[in-house]
């Protein structure tokens, strides 16, 4: 056997290499996490350990997951919170780390710490910190203020990282450790390496001492190598080179040749096998070793199985009823064994030699499915099992398998033939149900609605009854047109029964009605939850009312497909996909409280969305949406609630358009802040958005409850125009809303028990508020500069407000200030304001989620109000790839051709062409097939003519 000396040569053969190249990786951290690389290295995107960011100001702000600058007050630093940063190099090429340098502060605030090391283990088990504790200012340093000289060799395989561990010294809120330019320095120079692929074979599986397990291989090379490569097996493991009929066992050695710095005849292909003499389990490592080489391992594992057993059990059933059985099992000769069963008459899995069995349960209804429906119910040395969680009228089928088990997982299975046997539960009558739940909504009392709900039954007792039972303020009926009662009885003579069941809600009074619909043959029960609301009015919108109906008006996504979502995470994922790529009209339906987001849902650079709540109860608890670059969104029927990440706002409009925010509640979840103070906006809209609609919403519990403009130093959200109707703002304290520059027309709406001002008008808004209804709400209206000497709007520039036929109790006066007053809505859009006497009744019984009838899918209706002149909107997204959208309106019946040019007048597409009545029209236009490029679209309708331009960047 050979015996070989292995020494480091790295250092001798150094100045015989090729000379050292610069290297670099720098993570600008402006705008997204990757880095910038020169050199033979790799960087890995900035990774986060419990931690988020969000960039602003081309700088990223980084604080706890699931908080918005929030941090618990630590002592010292945590070690399960860090930020990241990593560089490998390239294959073939050693990294020589010289330096570490970043800017590291703090957005305001003096108490944020920080540690900062760096390892090439990925557990930090071994580090280095660069200096000592920092302590981070709130003012940007010149240069670096992290740095460090060193003198790290990397060798291919393996990785640098960089780690900041940052924490604050008292709780705090509103603080973000800001980092930039991070970036790690150095050189590279050719490796002298050995290179193995894969590093790791498992599951070797030998069947008994008489022969080896079966073979795997892995793939073997070198690099600038200088001497003769040897590869040692672990003990119990044999290698050979694949075509060769020699294997090697441990304690003696593989020697390969080489020339010109490769292995010859690279890559090798090299065979490894389990050959032990004792059950049990083994694991080891393949060593590869070179003169000046970084050595390689291939880690190897595996199992010699116990003996196999070699009979099987005989089956037998002692005792079934309609959930449970009990089975015998005797004669096989394994020590252990496990019972499978499954649904049907056949078993269809096996278990796998050398793995134990997890999720074994004597109740099927627990146990874990180990493959196509079959579930381990019993493993051990017993003879009988009582089966427990079995549905009846149902067939099983049952599978004995003996095994033996040495050391650790050395399963052996008898599999090739086992006991069997099949069984079928007692027959017993069920009943079914479909669906479970019945939402009727607001309802006018003494009027009807009426649903339904599928009815079944099997084996149930010939010629016998069935009965139904409804609860007060609901009736049931095998008819829709009548024959309505609260106790209906159902004949029937085959075992089987399927028919609908009509269910009618008639309210008698203003209240919430809820109970269950009872179905019982006397045998099996079934229930089915019932509720609604009895009001005096009731006002099902089917289109906004007021800005949102101007620029062709607001759909949503009516026509496109519709998607049901039950987790944040696929709400996600809708949004994401959509971003810069899709503005194809979309209908997502919210099934359920939506929970357990760590983060807002950002909507951004897409349009034609309808976001809808499904039933009485859907929304979204813990997290807020956040709506940016967006056009004629809808959202409606959703209760948002205790959003406590990112920035705290519910739900906010940035950059938007033609957006209608209807019967939605938002609150802070009083049980989890009963003073509504640990939160930002409820429904904040900013930067320029315009044409906006909320109606029939429904805010409590909360400080700074409504936002509009964003501060007072943006002057462009004059364009911001905003229309809130009939809403209900309820023990919320103020901004209801507050407005900067906006032109705001608030109508018929709802103020009970306001803390501190109802609405608030600054920075020259606009504001129109008119047959409002306010009641225990010390200043409806405060207007900086005019009425508020204690700067509750800190001191803002004067907004200009008009008030008409308000209705206030308890409550003060309403100031106005027409000084520069010019803001009329009739010049924009018509609507109906009932008398402010009637808005109190009309809003408490129609504002919030849980009104609308959304079972029924609303029907929009784009050609809502006639226009009143011609008109081609500019098309949105522009610049945009490959879909946007054009809108056009026409105020008279006629051919309509809408056609798009290109820069040389060449018609290169018709978007639409034929006859349309009045009104209001959008298309969805894909020039996917065009190359990228400047457009034009035009409009031919009777006598007009428009011309627009547009941008398709491809």
């Amino acid at each position: 056997m050979p015996i070989f000396i292995i020494v480091s040569l790295i250092g001798i053969f150094a100045a015989n290499l090729p000379a050292q190249t610069a290297a670099s990786a720098t993570w600008p951290l402006t705008a997204d996490q990757n880095a910038v690389v020169s050199g033979n290295i790799t960087a890995l995107p900035q990774t986060l350990q419990n931690m988020q960011v969000y960039y602003s100001s081309s700088v990223q702000r980084s604080s706890p997951s699931g908080t918005a600058g929030e941090w618990p007050g630590e002592n010292e630093e945590n070690s399960y919170r860090y930020m990241q940063f990593a560089v490998t190099p390239d294959e073939g090429f050693i990294f020589f780390a010289t330096g570490i340098a970043m800017y590291l502060y703090v957005n305001s605030g003096s108490n944020m710490r920080a540690n900062v090391y760096y390892s090439t283990d990925p557990f930090f088990a071994t580090k280095t910190q660069i200096g000592a504790t920092f302590t981070l200012s709130s003012s940007a340093p010149s240069t670096p203020n992290v740095t460090a000289d060193l003198n790290q060799e990397v060798s291919y395989g393996d990785t640098l990282y960089v780690r900041i561990y940052p924490w604050y010294t008292t709780s705090t809120t509103g603080k973000y450790i800001i980092a930039n330019s991070v970036v790690i320095s150095g050189s590279t120079m050719p490796s002298t390496c050995i290179l193995v692929s894969p590093t790791a074979l498992s599951r070797f599986v030998q069947e008994d001492t008489a022969s080896p397990s079966t073979t795997q291989i892995y793939y073997l090379s070198g690099m600038n190598l200088t001497d003769n490569v040897v590869v040692f097996p672990p003990p119990d493991f044999e290698i050979s080179v694949v075509y060769s009929s020699s294997w090697i066992a441990n304690g003696d050695s593989l020697c390969l040749p080489v020339t010109d710095g490769d292995i010859v005849g690279q890559p090798l292909t090299i065979a490894v096998r389990l050959s032990a003499g004792t059950p049990g389990e083994y694991s080891g490592a393949i060593v590869h070793s070179s003169a000046g080489a970084a050595g390689a391992v291939v880690n190897v594992s595996g199992v010699l199985l116990a003996a196999e057993p070699t009979i099987a059990s005989t089956v037998s059933l002692d005792s079934v009823s309609g959930k449970t059985a009990t089975l015998s099992f005797t004669g096989g000769n394994g020590a252990k064994r496990i019972v499978a069963i499954c649904s049907g008459t056949e078993t269809s899995w096996l278990p796998e030699d050398g793995i134990a069995i997890n999720g074994v349960s004597e109740n099927f209804s627990e146990a874990i499915d180990q493959g196509n429906g079959t579930k381990v119910v019993y493993d051990g040395e017993g003879s009988s099992v009582t089966i427990t969680g079995l549905s009846s009228n149902t067939t099983y089928s049952v599978a004995v398998f003996e095994y033996n088990v040495a050391n650790g997982n050395t399963h052996n299975y008898l599999s090739t033939h086992f006991g069997s046997a099949t069984f079928s539960t007692a027959i017993v009558p069920v009943l079914d149900v479909s669906p479970t739940a019945l939402n009727f909504g607001s309802v006018i009392i003494e009027q009807e609605r009426t649903k339904s709900y599928s009815l079944t039954g099997n084996y149930l007792l010939e010629n016998n009854l069935i009965d139904v039972s409804a609860p007060p303020g609901f009736e049931v009926s095998l008819s829709p047109d009548g024959g309505f009662t609260s106790l209906l009885q159902i004949a029937y003579t085959a075992p089987n029964v399927d028919t609908t069941i009509f269910v009618r809600f008639t309210p008698f009074e203003n209240k919430v009605y809820s109970g269950l619909i009872t179905n019982t043959d006397g045998s099996d029960t079934v229930n089915v939850a019932v509720t609604g609301k009895g009001v005096y009015t009731l006002v099902q919108t089917a289109e906004p009312v007021g800005f949102a109906t101007l620029n062709g008006g607001t759909t949503g996504g009516v026509g496109g497909d519709s998607v049901v979502v039950t987790t944040p995470e696929q709400l996600y994922e809708l949004m994401y996909a959509r971003e810069n790529k899709s503005t194809a009209p979309l209908v997502v339906q919210v099934s359920g409280i939506l929970s357990g987001y760590s983060s807002k849902i950002s909507v951004k650079r897409t349009g034609n969305i309808s976001i809808i709540g499904l039933g009485s109860d859907a929304g979204l608890n813990g997290f807020g949406i956040k709506i940016v670059e967006c056009s004629n969104i809808i959202i409606r029927n959703l209760t948002f609630a205790d959003c406590h990440v990112d920035e705290k706002d519910a739900l906010e409009l940035d950059e938007c358009q033609n957006v209608w925010v209807d019967h939605c509640t938002f609150t802070d979840s009083p049980a989890n802040d009963p003073n509504g103070s640990n939160h930002d906006g409820l429904l904040d809209i900013k930067n320029g958005s315009r044409n906006i609609t909320v109606s029939y919403n429904y805010f409590t519990n909360h400080r700074q409850t409504c936002l509009l403009g964003h501060t007072k130093s943006q002057i462009t959200d004059t364009v911001m125009t905003v229309t809130y109707y009939r809403n209900w703002f309820d023990g919320t304290y103020s901004r209801h809303p507050r407005i900067r520059f906006a032109k705001a027309h608030i109508v018929n709406n709802l103020y009970t028990d306001i803390q501190s001002y109802g609405v608030g008008v600054t920075c020259e808004a606009q504001v129109f508020v008119e047959a409002n209804y306010f009641e225990n709400t010390p200043v409806p209206v405060l207007i900086s500069q005019v009425n508020d000497p204690g700067e509750t709007l800190s001191g803002d520039p004067v907004g200009y407000i008009r008030s008409l036929d308000n209705f206030t109790v308890s409550s003060g006066e309403i100031v106005e200030n027409l000084t520069g007053y010019h803001f009329d809505p009739n010049a924009y859009y018509s609507y109906e304001a009932v008398p402010s006497s009637m808005v109190k009744t009309l809003v408490m019984e129609n504002a919030g989620a849980g009104v609308l009838d959304t079972t029924v899918h609303v029907a929009f209706k784009t050609n809502a109000s006639i226009p009143v002149k011609f008109l081609l909107m500019q098309n949105y997204p522009n610049p945009f790839n490959p879909t946007t959208t054009i809108s056009f309106q026409t105020p008279q019946d006629g051919k309509v051709t809408l056609k798009v040019y290109d820069l040389l007048g060449r018609d290169v597409a018709t978007i639409f062409e034929g006859a349309k009545p009045a009104g209001k029209y959008f298309f969805i236009f894909n020039a996917g097939h065009l190359p990228g490029g400047i457009y034009f679209y035009r409009i031919e309708a009777g006598n007009f003519r428009q011309i627009r331009k547009m941008t398709f960047l491809k």
